[in-house]
């Protein structure tokens, strides 16, 4: 990939007087592809993270991920998908003229936003001279996405889902793609998403990272006891600090 500079010169045979002329010519070599730079596809960052801690859905700068940190763990992925409401059924009295008259057509309900805790929203822009035909998924699933350090992949089934896999993008257009993850247990889980670009060699590859945990709960006593207490008397005060 680089722009190329020569000159063709011309000189007419036999000619008197007359001396060579030169053209200069130019010509650029590129490729088809994608904008790396984290700033144009993820929407938030931070410079770092506690060692022993986490961001919450940010780019880590000084670790080059992108963190969801602590999500529900056991959420079933299938909650992701828009469910479609069935219009109501019409009524047997009919409608005067100046009432409304139901939609007959599906309506769609929203995602709780629980569920869309679980998801980011990254932007892919065609930087290049070409048309980019784009391929996205995660290096867990193998095949051509294994990219990069593997053994830093989580090696239990990869609980992060990419839509749409593919995307083809005229130059300087710009695509959305979302990024799902639902740890099925608590733990750390961690993959990378990966972007192939036909005819270019060259993946665009950054890690991912969550944190799967339930709700709990601690206390200050594992007992309390009021000992012997006379009927109809009550009892003293205990308190009990729940963390």
């Amino acid at each position: 990939v680089a722009t190329y500079y020569n000159s063709l010169t011309f000189e007419v045979v036999d000619a008197v007087g007359s001396g060579p002329v030169s053209i200069g010519v130019s010509g650029v070599a590129a490729l088809p592809g994608i904008s790396s730079e984290p700033r144009l596809i993820f929407p938030r960052f931070k410079k770092r993270r506690a060692e022993d801690g986490y961001a919450v859905k940010a780019f880590v700068t000084s670790l080059g991920l992108y963190d969801f940190g602590p999500l529900l763990a056991g959420r079933n992925p299938s909650s992701r998908i828009i469910q479609v409401e069935d219009p109501p059924e019409a009524g047997g009295e009919e409608l005067g003229a100046s009432e409304a008259v139901a939609t007959t057509e599906a309506q769609p309900q929203a995602l709780s936003p629980f569920v869309l805790r679980h998801a980011e929203n990254l932007r892919i822009t065609n930087d290049s001279l070409f048309p980019a035909n784009v391929r996205l998924g995660l290096a867990s699933s193998g095949g051509d996405f294994a990219v990069g350090d593997l053994e830093t992949i989580s090696k239990s089934p990869s609980p992060f889902i990419v839509e749409p896999e593919s995307l083809k993008l005229e130059v300087h257009q710009e695509a959305e793609v979302k990024i799902w993850c639902f740890p099925p247990e608590k733990g750390v889980y961690k993959d990378r998403i990966v972007a192939r670009i036909e005819h270019n060699a060259e993946p665009v590859a950054f890690d991912l990272s969550a944190l799967g945990e339930m709700p709990s709960i601690s206390v200050d006593k594992e007992e309390v006891d009021f000992g012997r207490l006379m009927m109809n008397i009550r009892a003293e005060e205990q308190k009990v600090r729940i963390k």
